[in-house]
């Protein structure tokens, strides 16, 4: 009972930061708009950068939500979506190969100390590149956590980099388009959104909130033999 009330009360924690980090920006700019204005000044430069900066920023653990969220204030949401998307999919891909051929046992042991990612290996064996979907599309598993996890699995390398650019897409997309009314506000803009895009954001909302349903399904039910 005292672990599970503590892992609460730092989920809770981490809410109120996240919450609390997106008010801050809004209502004291400042030091957004500092940050924009130094890499809007790299001029053609800043989407490479930033690129590569969304890599090595994930294997230091940095939190995924403000990395996608700077990319929308930075570069708007279609721009900002490419950038993530290409930027997230090749991180994903250097932490499989990482987990696979490198740091196998580093990896192994953090995950048994994690019952969920067990079972996410579990699982795989019955309903295989699915998993990796949901893993992508919820929101309640770590990047950095699930590359490693299925970096020990049988999953090919290319079926993973597929699925995991597929699932990402509606979480990045998400992220990205709220940063980009954070910039329309620095900008002193109006907020706005056409239609197409409030479609896929719509669309981006539904595929998560499936992922999230069908991994509690996917922990609820027996493990496979």
């Amino acid at each position: 009972m005292k672990k599970i009330l503590i892992k609460r009360l730092l989920l809770a924690a981490v809410a109120v930061v996240l919450i609390g980090g997106i008010i801050f920006l809004f209502y004291h700019p400042r030091f957004l708009k500092q940050t924009v204005e130094a890499i809007r000044s790299l001029g053609m430069w800043a989407p490479p950068v930033y690129f590569l900066f969304f890599i090595v920023a994930t294997f230091f653990f940095a939190p995924i939500f403000f990395l996608m969220f700077s990319a929308g204030v930075l570069f708007g949401v279609w721009t900002g979506t490419v950038v993530i998307s290409s930027a997230a999919t090749t991180a994903a891909a250097l932490g499989f190969l990482a987990s696979r051929y490198t740091a196998r046992e580093w990896v192994r042991k953090k995950i048994k100390t994690q019952p969920a990612f067990e079972s996410i290996q579990t699982a795989m064996k019955k309903r295989g590149w699915k998993i990796i979907l949901m893993a992508r599309l919820a929101p309640i598993f770590p990047f950095h956590v699930v590359n490693g996890v299925f970096g020990l699995t049988r999953v090919h390398f290319l079926e993973f980099l597929l699925v995991s650019w597929l699932g990402m897409l509606p979480g990045s997309f998400m992220n990205v388009y709220l940063g980009s009314l954070a910039g329309q506000h620095l900008a002193g803009e109006k907020l706005s959104a056409g239609l197409p895009t409030a479609i896929v954001f719509a669309w981006s909302v539904l595929m998560v909130l499936w992922a999230v349903w069908y991994a509690r399904r996917v922990f609820k039910s027996k493990p496979a033999a």
